[in-house]
């Protein structure tokens, strides 16, 4: 049941990521922020969701893992705006390993778009 509800939110953020394309740091800029702003309203809505109580802590882990990586997202687009490139690269890094964690979590749980990697 839980599978049948997230997975069609996370294939709307997944299809709203895979039409971003960037091909310069400037273009980065301009995208993270709403690429945060995806992940956000993603995580809110996934969290409105009521998982079994076998599934409840990795649920959870990937609820937080959602906002982390959005948060950390926005914070790699505030440093690329001011200049800071290498710090923006450590945060979308560590986003990113946020990201692949979390789709060890669903695809184990049985999730297929949650756990698709935009």
């Amino acid at each position: 049941m839980l599978i049948a509800k997230a997975d069609p939110i996370c294939a709307r953020t997944n299809v709203k990521l895979s039409s971003t394309t960037v091909k310069s740091n400037q273009e980065l800029a301009r995208v993270l922020p709403q690429v945060a702003a995806y992940e956000r309203a993603e995580a809110a809505e996934l969290s409105n969701l009521v998982p079994p109580a076998s599934m409840a802590s990795d649920w959870n882990q990937i609820v937080i893992g959602i906002r982390i990586f959005s948060e950390d997202t926005e914070k790699a687009a505030t440093n690329l705006q001011s200049g800071n490139s290498a710090t923006a690269s450590g945060l979308y890094k560590a986003a990113k390993k946020v990201q692949d964690q979390l789709a060890v979590i669903a695809k184990r749980n049985g999730f297929k778009q949650c756990g698709t990697i935009a």
